[in-house]
């Protein structure tokens, strides 16, 4: 159920043009996890498989960027 997400750590990559995925529904399903630590992050014109997009190393930046955050949060006393 999706109720057992709301402890867990959460990040949503999505290409905006994708046409397999729907962003729509992603968004759908974000919105649905009642957790305080989940980001939905989008990036323009990238397809579906954003690891193999030119501009890739702005996914690999917000993963990076997402892992410091969460585990400075985890640490946190």
């Amino acid at each position: 159920s999706i109720d057992k997400l709301q402890n867990g750590k959460f990040l949503f990559l999505h290409g905006e043009p994708d046409k397999i995925s729907s962003l729509a529904s992603v968004e759908n399903f974000y919105n649905k996890i009642e957790c305080k630590r989940k980001k939905l992050a989008t990036f323009p014109r990238m397809l579906h498989d954003i690891f193999a997009e030119r501009r890739r190393e702005q996914v690999f930046n917000t993963i990076s960027l997402w892992l410091s955050e969460t585990e400075f949060e985890h640490k946190a006393p």
